[in-house]
């Protein structure tokens, strides 16, 4: 969650970082171990990330919604 969040940091070093953490797959791991799909959340935060601005901020969010509401069902 917090990878996502910092893709919308004020910090250029900390996006870039985050932007980079999705883009590479380095996601991957960790999306396995909690049942997550990594390549929906890939696309979706590059689809972000192309956007920008307060929209990409919007996009992320929902991202982290569906995230959180994934887990209630279980």
């Amino acid at each position: 969650m917090q990878a996502l969040k910092d893709t919308y940091d004020s910090s250029k070093e900390v996006s870039f970082d985050a932007a980079n953490y999705f883009i590479s797959s380095e996601h991957e791991i960790v999306c396995g171990h909690v049942g997550l799909n990594h390549i929906k959340i890939r696309e979706d935060v590059i689809e972000a990330l192309r956007v920008g601005g307060v929209r990409k901020q919007r996009m992320i969010n929902d991202i982290i919604d569906e995230i959180k509401e994934g887990f209630k069902d279980d």
